[in-house]
């Protein structure tokens, strides 16, 4: 047996069997994990506070940090129910990250026919075990860089721990000992991961975005519900004061912004994308009910491009350049695979020219 510690890595051989073991790094959990933990009990403090006027507004009256609680009205109560919950769900996973920052260990051991997954926090985890026949793509996603497998058309984290370098090493073994594909290499014989390829009419070949976003869909539904909890909340402190309900002109505003604001959000998470595309050729189609947006280009090139935003967030957006006319067909925060997948698939069939810019290659 050989221990190889390299960076936040460990390797082990056993004969067939290959064991990596991914951690964040000593400096890396002295800093950020202090930095967390300051943020963590501000927020802690913040839900405090605001428990304290919830409890006032149902009699019990505490002073935390030694500050007395006057009771609010219901309204007020109201908001500041939905601002406890909203706070909350950020605590949940911002100790969760803590712990796996601090106490985590990403354990993945190679052996001939099986990949074992161990993801824990200390004692605590479980194994998967992957049969490598069954995994369709490997790569990376999320603002993390986290390695991930698709298994039956769903994202399954590997690793997360660790740095991208550390990751990037695993993916390369993995790829060279199982023969993985990533989703830029499916796409050069299919369509990118999450998009069904088809032919249609006048020799058009269409890729059509089949994810469902369930994510964006929560999203949604989460907005749109504190939109219309706050309206009727409005409404229905003055009906229990005055016993009567008479809707007012700003009664009808609030309502249609609330009714906006839910037609959008689903909007945004339920529409459906298809790119068109032959010879020297390309229809981007935006679809939602029956409203149907297309944009045709012609002798273009295309370009995948790469800023950083200023909360560090990585955009990589696709995008065809005609004539000095720019159109965006797709773009991905913090994850370039799709993007470059697509852009690829798209050059294949119309012809055209296409530049990566190199940081959409590394990460």
């Amino acid at each position: 047996m050989s221990n190889e510690p390299t960076s936040n890595r460990i390797v082990e051989q056993r004969g067939d069997e290959t064991v990596i073991i991914l951690q964040e790094g000593r400096w890396d959990r002295v800093v950020d994990g202090s930095v967390q933990s300051m943020i963590m009990l501000v927020w802690i403090g913040v839900e405090t506070f605001i428990l304290g006027h919830l409890l006032a507004a149902l009699g019990l009256q505490i002073a935390p940090f030694g500050l007395a609680m006057d009771r609010p009205p219901v309204w007020a109560a109201l908001i500041l129910l939905i601002f406890a919950a909203g706070i909350a769900l950020m605590i949940v996973p911002m100790i969760s990250s803590l712990f796996r920052m601090l106490f985590g260990k990403d354990r993945i051991v190679l052996r001939p026919g099986e990949i074992r997954v161990r993801r824990s926090v200390g004692p605590f985890g479980r194994e998967r075990v992957f049969s490598p026949d069954r995994i369709e793509w490997i790569g990376t996603r999320h603002k993390a860089r986290a390695l991930c497998f698709s298994v039956a058309s769903k994202k399954v984290v590997v690793a997360s721990l660790g740095t991208r370098a550390d990751r990037r090493f695993l993916a390369s073994t993995l790829q060279e000992r199982y023969g993985l594909k990533t989703a830029s290499d499916l796409a050069r014989s299919a369509g990118p991961a999450g998009w069904e390829i088809a032919q249609s009419g006048e020799g058009f070949v269409s890729f059509r975005d089949t994810l469902t976003g369930f994510s964006l869909i929560f999203v949604a539904a989460a907005i749109s519900l504190v939109s219309w909890f706050l309206v009727s909340a409005s409404i229905a402190v003055r009906w229990l004061d005055k016993g009567t309900l008479n809707l007012s002109a700003g009664d009808a505003v609030r309502i249609s912004l609330a009714l906006g604001v839910t037609i959008f959000s689903f909007w945004v998470a339920r529409r459906s994308r298809a790119v068109h595309m032959r010879r020297n050729e390309m229809v981007i189609e935006t679809k939602f009910g029956p409203w149907k947006l297309r944009r045709s280009v012609s002798n273009a090139w295309l370009r995948v491009s790469f800023v950083t935003s200023k909360k560090a967030q990585d955009i990589f957006t696709l995008e065809a350049d005609s004539e000095g006319t720019s159109t965006i067909v797709f773009d991905r925060w913090n994850d370039p695979t799709e993007v470059v997948a697509l852009a690829r698939a798209l050059a294949r069939h119309t012809g055209w020219k296409l530049e990566i810019a190199p940081q959409a290659l590394e990460a």
